[in-house]
């Protein structure tokens, strides 16, 4: 029994030491190349405002008067500076319009002016927006108008601005002799203006 028993363990490990030979000897060929250097890159989106970053240009209407009208215009050359295309967006921010005085002819013309702290500048001011010589918006620079500037340039073709490229914006603004009487005098305007610069949605 005893010798039965051993014989049969025999058997079974070499049984089991020949079937893992002969798997062994059924494998089949293969070859491994490696490519190296494999990375991702995240592009970027930047801006300049007539070559400089983080701008927010801010400019004020004041001193007006040596002449019958008022007229004027500022011009921004707008760079990506980035890898991306984007698309660029207007618009405008802190638009104030200040009384800052009230003298007798402004009283005359204006009776309640010294209880008012918002100037009257802006309402007979048009100012017009173009991207690249095509008009934008154009709208009065009232401050309850602030947001008709970037409401309107949403509506607009797209901006778009290549990596590397660049677009002009001009503003100008404009009022006849005319269309303004004593109730501006002493009047103030200032404003911001903004830019953006979007990454493109597919």
């Amino acid at each position: 029994m005893c010798m039965k028993s051993k014989i049969y363990v025999s058997l079974v490990i070499i049984a089991l030491v020949g079937g893992l030979g002969y798997a062994a000897t059924q494998a089949f060929f293969t070859a491994r190349e490696t490519s190296t250097d494999s990375k991702f890159t995240v592009g970027t989106l930047d801006l300049s405002v007539n070559d400089q970053k983080d701008v927010v240009d801010p400019f004020i209407v004041s001193g007006i008067g040596a002449s019958g009208n008022i007229s004027g215009g500022k011009e921004w050359t707008v760079k990506n500076i980035g890898t991306l295309p984007g698309r660029l967006f207007f618009s405008l921010e802190n638009l104030k319009n200040q009384e800052n005085d009230c003298n007798k002819p402004e009283k005359q013309t204006e009776a309640e002016c010294e209880a008012n702290e918002d100037g009257e500048l802006g309402s007979v001011i048009t100012a017009k927006v173009s991207v690249d010589g095509t008009e934008y918006v154009s709208s009065t620079l009232e401050t309850a108008n602030q947001a008709v500037f970037g409401d309107t340039w949403k509506t607009k073709p797209n901006v778009v601005i290549p990596a590397g490229g660049q677009a002009t914006i001009r503003m100008e603004w404009n009022t006849p002799q005319e269309a303004y009487d004593n109730r501006i005098q002493s009047d103030s305007l200032s404003f911001d203006a903004h830019f953006d610069l979007e990454q493109l949605k597919k």
